[in-house]
């Protein structure tokens, strides 16, 4: 007996666009036509119905054609749809005709061609390297047939997980009841829900320049691979970019830096095509991405890389001015130096750098000539509004106006915007209640903050004898415990605790501000001793008092007042830190605190009592309370998780730098003042491309609080006071 002819193998590109797998489609296709190894042809197996039946066996549809193409035809895909559906019906007809179903049980089928269909399907899905497929019930393929809603689809593993547990739970044939089915399908919801923790999920506001894991998240590079292949060079593969001659710049990793501390989607569609079209336009956004490295490093000054890049920016804007070229490229370049320049804090640079900016903008006629739909007399307008804010100046009235001049004044409940105290143009903080990283504290915080600034604004005069005024600045300043509670054993804060810390301190600066009627720099003496009342503390062990001082800054990462770790071996006291240099681990051993009544003791007993540890070093003295509050702010801010400016919450947190960057632009603390500086220009960077409106809305609001608070240069008499009567100040 000769066997049947081999039927060629159909191309998987002609096979049909719903077919989830071309492989195990020829598989289950060619199956009846396979040879066993002796030549004869196997026998094909159907699944029966009912036992009495077995030579009920469904009809097989062959579509023969002479081109390839005529598989694709109408005709023919109409008959195979017709085939399947078919088939489906017939055997739902077929299950449903036994007398069994009528009390509720159905009749397994069993063969041994089914029973290995599935254990093939199941292997086929086991496989990792196999595509992930879907089969459809019966019912599902009766609604979809009569046009019904469809209900969603289960997963074939999720299928053969309710099989397997069916065949373990009932022997052989015993039919299967329908309550049964439903309590194991609940029990396997139930146990995949409960197997993966819920993950930190935050609404997106700006969406990010990539989506994705990038190239340097995947792979390793190998030794010395990073130094031939400087970090950032997939972001110029062609090197077309301008590069400046100097030695001490390195544009490949000034553009990584910049990518991931302000890039955006919007701003690579709206921004950066302009800026790549000229070398100052270029080398001024990698400029400020110099500075804000330079402050992430908290370096006293201006790094050489810093100082190189603004001499060659300033040179090339110098050619353009000489060329009477005032376009946007060059008005761009003069914006983002002065950007440059506030993080750094220069004063007298910002100031020059902006004079010559306005001259540049009359030139052209005005803001509303400028290019760019709008997005470069935008910029400008911020950039300048920051700078005079964060050096607590007066702002130029053209940006001031700009503002009033482009305004949206209504905003659906249902809309993403960066909310703060400075900037709530619905009744309710929306976005800010659906946060993951908001708590109820911080709500009503953020209410009381927003209350009292509504409040100043309409009592502008004799705020210091408003009792409202009064009792919301007592509840600001008393009513919030710190994050941390003193009395708690391994209290491992979250990143919703260290937001509330953040807005808990800087609203203690505002409220000070406010209450005496002083600039927020005037401020910070008298909110850091309110602030540092309330101690971060955490319990030790081995020393005698149940409570130590953690400052940030002798504070570890691993610290236990981080998310990173709750053990205490990293704790210290401002006591035993200041003669940290003197006790070594050979002295002491790891986790011990020693007492200067223990220390005293172990030296009674040899002949030298010089206590020679005290000649050593001398204790440093403890930093002055502006300087601890400016750190604990910096600190909380830090172990917050400020990767995407607090998502949902960036609003919040460009509030923050606005307002410690004004109050510390009077610190000691160059490193701490640059710090926040840049905080403040990152944030504003990272939303102004979306939400232009918001961002001018909240500058404008903080420039007339300082107004309202009076600027700096109006009390040291260089400018007339605006808006207040006279007499009525309160120095």
């Amino acid at each position: 007996m000769t066997a049947p002819p081999q039927i060629p193998p159909i191309a998987p590109s002609y096979l049909n666009p719903s077919t989830s797998s071309s492989s195990s489609f020829l598989q289950s296709f060619m199956a009846p036509f396979n040879h066993n190894p002796n030549g004869q042809p196997s026998q094909l197996r159907r699944a029966s119905t009912s036992p009495t039946n077995e030579n009920n066996v469904r009809d097989l549809l062959f579509i023969t054609t002479t081109n390839p193409d005529g598989f694709k035809s109408r005709t023919n895909m109409t008959k195979i749809r017709k085939k399947a559906m078919g088939s489906f019906l017939e055997n739902e007809k077929k299950q449903a005709g036994p007398s069994s179903m009528r009390g509720g049980k159905r009749a397994r089928l069993q063969s041994e061609d089914s029973n290995a269909s599935r254990s093939s399907a199941a292997s086929t899905i086991s496989d990792p390297e196999a595509p992930d497929r879907e089969i459809m019930p019966n019912d599902e393929a009766i609604k979809i047939y009569r046009k019904d809603k469809r209900s969603p689809r289960q997963r074939f593993s999720d299928r053969n997980s309710n099989i397997s547990s069916s065949n373990n739970s009932n022997n052989g044939d015993s039919p299967v009841s329908t309550g049964s089915q439903a309590n194991q399908k609940v029990a396997i919801v139930s146990l995949r829900s409960n197997s993966k923790p819920q993950p930190w999920i935050e609404i997106v506001m700006v969406q990010p320049s990539r989506k994705g894991p990038l190239i340097y998240d995947e792979t390793a590079p190998r030794p010395f691979e990073s130094l031939a292949e400087p970090l950032g060079t997939p972001l110029d593969p062609f090197d077309t970019m301008f590069n400046p001659p100097s030695p001490y710049i390195s544009i490949q990793h000034l553009k990584w830096h910049c990518s991931q501390a302000f890039g955006s989607k919007a701003m690579g569609q709206h921004w950066i095509p302009t800026l790549v079209d000229s070398p100052h336009a270029f080398l001024s956004t990698i400029s400020i991405a110099s500075a804000h490295k330079d402050a992430l490093d908290m370096i006293q000054g201006d790094s050489m890389q810093t100082v190189a890049l603004r001499l060659e920016l300033m040179h090339l804007i110098e050619q353009q001015l000489i060329q009477g070229k005032i376009d946007d490229h060059n008005i761009i370049a003069v914006t983002q130096l002065i950007a440059s320049e506030i993080i750094s804090g220069d004063e007298s640079v910002v100031q020059s750098h902006e004079k010559g900016l306005t001259t540049m903008v009359e030139l052209r006629g005005g803001l509303e000539n400028l290019g760019l739909t709008g997005r470069v007399a935008s910029t400008l307008s911020w950039v300048c509004l920051e700078s005079a804010v964060l050096r607590e100046a007066q702002p130029d009235r053209q940006y001031w106006d700009f503002r009033l001049a482009n305004t949206i004044h209504t905003y659906p409940t249902s809309a993403i915007i960066p909310e703060s105290p400075l900037f709530r143009p619905r009744s309710d903080f929306y976005t800010i209640k659906r946060s993951r990283r908001s708590s109820q504290r911080t709500m009503k915080l953020l209410k009381d903050m927003r209350s009292m600034l509504d409040r100043f604004a309409l009592r502008k005069e004799q705020n210091s004898q408003d009792s409202v005024l009064r009792s919301l600045h007592k509840a600001i300043t008393t009513d919030y415990p710190p994050a941390r509670d003193p009395q708690a054993q391994n209290n491992v804060l979250t990143y919703s605790d260290w937001t509330y810390e953040a807005i808990r301190l800087t609203c203690i600066i505002q409220a000070e501000a406010i209450i005496n009627r002083i600039p927020h720099s005037a401020a910070l003496a008298s909110a850091g001793k309110i602030a540092t009342k309330p101690r971060l503390t955490v319990p030790t062990k081995t020393s005698g008092s149940s409570e130590s001082l953690v400052s940030p800054r002798m504070t570890r990462h691993d610290s236990p007042v981080t998310t990173f770790s709750a053990t205490s071996s990293y704790a210290t006291s401002p006591a035993f830190s200041q003669h940290s240099n003197s006790f070594t681990s050979a002295s002491f051993p790891a986790q011990s605190r020693p007492s200067i009544a223990s220390t005293t003791s172990t030296s009674s007993t040899s002949s030298n009592l010089n206590f020679p540890w005290y000649s050593i070093s001398r204790p440093a003295p403890p930093p002055p309370p502006t300087t601890t509050l400016l750190e604990n702010i910096k600190l909380a801010i830090e172990s917050s998780n400020v990767s995407e400016c607090w998502s949902d919450m960036a609003g919040v947190l460009l509030w923050i730098g606005l307002v410690v960057g004004a109050a510390s632009r009077s610190s000691e603390d160059r490193p701490l003042k640059k710090w926040f500086q840049a905080l403040a220009v990152r944030c504003s960077i990272f939303l102004c491309f979306e939400f232009p409106e918001p961002v001018h809305a909240s500058l404008v609001r903080m420039a007339e609080i300082e107004e309202a608070l009076g600027f700096l240069e109006q009390r040291i008499g260089n400018v007339a006071p605006m808006r207040v009567a006279p007499g009525k100040r309160k120095m």
